[in-house]
């Protein structure tokens, strides 16, 4: 079972399209997936984890990948500015 740093995210609002493919290679490696339907389910899902790789549709219903990139990233520079 991989461990619980190397996962990774995979979100595509068109599951029976790539979603299978885009998951394949990352559990080949090591990784767990998670897979979210739209925006707010993967940020939801993203936040409380340390994930190495993530994998976005840019255009998803309610956030799409670059703000959910933007919204993980101020995420993780406020964690580190203020360690628990």
């Amino acid at each position: 079972m991989p461990s619980p740093s190397r996962e990774s995210s995979s979100v595509d609002d068109e599951p029976e399209g790539s979603s299978e493919i885009l998951q394949r290679v990352p559990r080949e490696q090591g990784f767990a997936v998670r897979t979210a339907m739209e925006g707010t389910e993967a940020l939801a899902e993203a936040k409380p984890l340390d994930l190495k790789a993530i994998l976005l549709d840019v255009m998803m219903p309610n956030l799409g990948g670059l703000e959910i990139l933007e919204r993980i990233a101020a995420n993780q520079s406020g964690r580190r500015r203020h360690p628990r």
